[in-house]
């Protein structure tokens, strides 16, 4: 219906043959693997608190679409994306740390 809004996005599990690796060899056991094969996995820092976990799926950022109207077949009719990306000003966090800007 005209009016509707519809996101899309993907859906991406990576990396798994890390965590399957070679027959008979040991499996990568790295933060960066288990931050990214494990969901069971969990890391935190004691000095400043941050913590990570780990996880199999990784979404991307959606895009919104907003129906238009459909006055005929023959006339032009583009689609509009209305998506707020994390690079749009209003999302962007900036954080003090390291004697600067991060």
């Amino acid at each position: 219906r005209v009016g509707d809004k519809i996101a899309i996005y993907s859906l991406a599990r990576v990396d798994q043959y890390w965590v399957n690796g070679i027959a008979g060899a040991t499996p990568a056991q790295s933060n960066f693997v288990n931050a990214r094969t494990n969901p069971e996995w969990s890391s935190s820092n004691r000095k400043d608190g941050s913590s990570i976990d780990g996880r199999l799926d990784f979404f991307s950022v959606p895009i919104t679409i907003e129906i238009g109207p459909q006055p005929g077949f023959f006339e032009e009719n583009t689609p509009v994306e209305v998506s707020v990306r994390p690079s749009d000003g209003e999302f962007v966090i900036i954080e003090q740390g390291l004697g600067g800007v991060i």
